[in-house]
């Protein structure tokens, strides 16, 4: 049986309270699971929020454009050359916002293709403790632990 957590970020589109997401137990993380799907189905109009919301910032100092970026392919700045402030408001940020503003437009960088967010999923309900919740699966992906 998958582990369930409910969604704490109750301010996402993405998952509204009440919502929660499966969380496979096992030593490969979820990203690395879903860097093997191949048959991927997008969200028609996405535009993803993370570049309005965060900047990423390395030990080593590179900054990531998102948090979905674990082996820094798109790095946007390193804060030992340049402030946080020059990163977060410099034409490397400016380029990924822009990217985004396109139609499908995170669909120019590899990163942001093997994303979680701007993949489509079909609502399941689910009991635990008495409360229904809803699961949102990634539609083409196979929910059995482990797969």
């Amino acid at each position: 049986m998958a582990w369930l957590s409910v969604v704490t970020n109750w301010r996402s589109k993405r998952h509204p309270p009440g919502r929660v997401r499966r969380q496979v137990p096992s030593g490969e993380s979820p990203r690395a699971r879903l860097s093997k799907d191949t048959h991927i189905e997008y969200l028609e109009e996405f535009t993803c929020p993370q570049q309005y919301q965060r900047l990423v910032i390395g030990a080593d100092g590179l900054a990531m454009k998102c948090s979905n970026d674990e082996e820094n392919r798109e790095v946007i700045g390193d804060i030992k050359q340049e402030s946080i402030y020059q990163v977060w408001h410099g034409k490397n940020m400016q380029a990924v916002r822009d990217m985004h503003l396109q139609h499908r437009g995170f669909m120019q960088s590899a990163v942001c293709r093997k994303c979680y967010l701007p993949r489509k999923t079909e609502d399941e309900a689910a009991q635990v403790g008495g409360r229904t919740f809803i699961v949102r699966n990634y539609v083409h992906r196979v929910q059995q632990i482990g797969k």
